[in-house]
């Protein structure tokens, strides 16, 4: 590649040859951009893919009766949930955080049943039985 330089006196800059390129040339420049998107897509997918798997969460379920409320309680996560059961007598809670939880049911008499460890895990339900 040849310089070709401008200017006059200390002032001179120089310049490159801007000769064209052959279509050889051309094909393989595309080639390599083409290459470089597919990879910055696919590394970019493996990091999104990634960052779900990583979940620091998971979910409680159980069943109860119309009217029980449930109550819930991460015994080192400082989480604490109450729920009215309302209709079918299922209930679920989404995202909590991964930890040890004590759940516990009172009937709409007043009565409580004896409270339940459940674990929670990441990504998966702790069924409370």
């Amino acid at each position: 590649m040849d310089l070709v330089t401008f200017g006059t006196g200390s002032g001179e800059y120089p310049l490159l040859d801007c000769a064209p390129h052959t279509p050889h040339e051309t094909t393989h420049t595309m080639s390599n951009s083409i290459k470089r998107i597919a990879f910055a897509f696919a590394a970019t997918a493996l990091v999104a893919f990634g960052a779900n798997a990583q979940q620091a969460s998971g979910n409680i379920a159980g069943t109860a009766v119309t009217g029980d409320t449930v109550l819930v309680t991460g015994t080192g996560t400082g989480f604490h949930r109450e729920l009215k059961i309302e209709k079918d007598g299922k209930y679920q809670l989404r995202s909590v955080p991964l930890g040890e939880y004590v759940v516990s049911v009172t009937h709409a008499d007043g009565t409580a049943e004896t409270p339940k460890g459940v674990a929670v895990r990441a990504g998966s339900t702790a069924r409370v039985k």
